[in-house]
Parts: structure tokens; sequence; C-alpha cells
């Protein structure tokens, strides 16, 4: 992999990680990306999931750019498709262990300050 130099190039980069992959991908709308306990998810239906994910989170009357949201559950498609979704409206997540208590959740919760947690 080469280093990236092109100033053009950078300038596309600096965007939100969601426009990025959707603007540079090879994938067209019929290919799957990922399966997922037993559920084939085209590009197409991933990128529905995230934007279902960013419709809802602005919706959030409460949300607002650069708060925190606590997210667990990390590798199922619909946590991946909430952590762009953050990304694409400025909202910071907080990535937690799913194995974590009750009560380690609700200190997380508290220490970072978050306005919603999705676990």
């Amino acid at each position: 992999m080469k280093p990236i130099k092109d100033e053009e190039t950078l300038r596309e980069i600096d965007s939100n990680l969601y426009d990025f992959i959707k603007d540079h991908t090879p994938y067209q709308d019929t290919d799957e990306v990922f399966s997922y306990s037993g559920i084939s998810y085209d590009y197409k239906r991933f990128k529905d999931l995230v934007e279902k994910n960013i419709r809802i989170l602005s919706s959030l009357p409460y949300l607002s750019a650069g708060d925190k949201v606590v997210i667990g559950l990390l590798t199922c498609p619909e946590s991946i498709a909430l952590l762009y979704a953050c990304n694409y409206i400025s909202l910071t997540p907080v990535m937690v262990d799913v194995r974590l208590s009750c009560t380690e959740y609700l200190h997380i919760i508290t220490e970072a300050g978050a306005k919603i947690a999705f676990l």
C-alpha cells in the first residue's frame, strides 16, 4: 500500500466515514458484504440500515453533535450500522463489552456522560 500524498484525496478522506465508504467502495448494491447469524446482508441492505439509524438518531431532540452514545453488542450488524450513523451526525460512540454487569454499564454511562445507550 503506497502512502497517500494527493491533496485532493486527503480532502476527500476528511469527511464522515459513511460517505467516504459510499463514495469509494467497489461494492454494488446486490453484493453480499457479510453474513450474521444466517442472515445475508447485501450492500444496499446495510446502507439502508445505516441510513435508518441516522434518521432515528437525528430525530432525537436531546442529542447534538459531540454527545456520547454508549454502544454494546459490538459485532452485530445493527451496532456496526449504529457506529457509522453516530459518525455521520458527529456523535461520539463509547464502545463497551457486552459481558459487563448492569452496575458496570451504569458506571460507564455515568462516567462518560452518555445521553443514550444501546446495549
